[in-house]
């Protein structure tokens, strides 16, 4: 991670940084270095976002040595630990000891306890059901909801905690996590791993419980949140089921007019500009899978939110992901929701009788398309923004 008067920079620093400069809350001075700061070097960002939650999760179910995960990618025992990596990969190729040997069940059981203890990415669940499925496991969503009921979360991480995963690593990495955790009985000591040992040989010198002169990883009796903070959500807006990120959430519910856009940028140059307020649902369609295309993480938008100060008081709704912001700490803590009642989502234009996109003013009783357009199922309003496709918000009034 980078460094800035005093504190731990990320990725997302940045993106904050861009919507404080807009708020008039950063100088331009603050803003450059910030910027210049947030990713000094190669490897991932210093938070437990996607890439250091899955390789967490990949360590966790066996299929990398220990600690290789919260190295910092440019220190020296990096180049040492790629080199017993390299032997250990040659050595399971010699013995035909496979991933599907290793990939089992109770390997993915163990991964799913280690991303709830670390407070990991909600990419997590999507990845670990992939792996699971090109794995021949039955891994199902609801598998995550049983995990997260009896796993606290017992590492305080950025983007919802304080530290970064270099400062995760000093205290232990995720050997020491995996210890608690086998020491308190959820997790798996007999699964294989790719060393040919098992979790309970790879972690028979790690002590039972965290170092005391260290905060990132908690001690069982002291957890940060008593279950795991991924949450399994299912409602009109996810029928099939969401995952919610409900980590620092003081409030369950929000219920406010939407404010609707078809692109990622489109909403970022909204918040830049001032125009979302207090109490604002903003809605971002077709950044899903095909739209995005590939499930864009949204950081711009969600960020600027957070540094004009919103953080506390504007839910978002981006393709298959819910967010709902709330404060806690400094205000940068964020959390993912993806159940809203309708009257949350309800959004303004339709209501003022336009086309439900707001950069769309199409009458609702205009019953033809514009040039191109394509008209809204079960409505009489036509969209001019066709080139994501069919409008896919619900249609309010019949």
């Amino acid at each position: 991670p980078g460094h800035y008067r005093g504190e731990a920079l990320t990725v997302v620093s940045a993106f904050e940084a861009v919507g404080q400069y807009s708020a008039h809350k950063l100088s331009d001075a603050d803003l450059l270095e910030v910027e210049r700061r947030a990713c000094p070097g190669a490897g991932a960002c210093g938070g437990m976002f996607t890439a250091n939650t899955m390789s967490s999760a990949i360590e966790a179910m066996g299929m990398s040595l220990p600690y290789s995960s919260t190295m910092a990618a440019e220190d020296a025992e990096k180049a040492e630990s790629a080199a017993r990596s390299g032997e250990a990969l040659v050595d399971a190729v010699r013995r035909q000891r496979l991933p599907r040997h290793i990939l089992t069940r109770k390997a993915f059981e163990n991964a799913m306890t280690v991303v709830m203890a670390l407070g990991g990415s909600t990419n997590a669940v999507l990845h670990l059901l992939a792996i699971a499925r090109a794995a021949g496991v039955a891994l199902a969503l609801d598998d995550f909801e049983t995990i997260r009921r009896k796993v606290p979360v017992l590492c305080d991480l950025k983007p919802s905690g304080r530290f970064v995963t270099t400062d995760l690593h000093a205290a232990g990495g995720v050997p020491q996590v995996m210890k608690l955790l086998l020491a308190h009985g959820v997790l798996h000591g007999d699964a294989l791993t790719v060393t040919g040992e098992t979790i309970n040989e790879v972690l028979r010198d790690v002590r039972d419980e965290p170092r005391g002169d260290q905060e990132v990883i908690r001690p069982w009796s002291r957890p940060l949140y008593p279950q795991g903070h991924l949450t399994i959500l299912r409602g009109n807006l996810a029928t099939e089921g969401a995952v919610a990120k409900i980590t620092g959430i003081k409030h369950l519910k929000i219920t406010g007019p939407a404010r609707v856009f078809d692109c990622e940028e489109d909403c970022l140059g909204a918040v830049l500009a001032g125009r979302i307020e207090p109490g604002d649902v903003v809605v971002i369609r077709y950044e899903g899978p095909k739209g995005g295309p590939g499930m864009r993480e949204m950081l711009s938008p969600t960020s600027a939110i957070i540094g004009a100060g919103l953080g506390d008081s504007v839910g978002l709704i981006t393709g298959h992901t819910v967010w709902w912001w709330d404060t806690w700490r400094r205000r940068r803590r964020w959390a993912e929701r993806s159940r809203w009642s309708e009257t949350a989502t309800r959004s303004r234009s339709t209501r003022s009788g336009a086309c439900c996109s707001s950069t769309c003013r199409t009458p609702r009783s205009s019953g033809v398309a514009r040039p191109g357009g394509r008209r809204h199922p079960g409505t009489r309003a036509a969209c001019s923004r066709s080139t994501r496709g069919w409008c896919r918000v619900r249609a309010w009034e019949r």
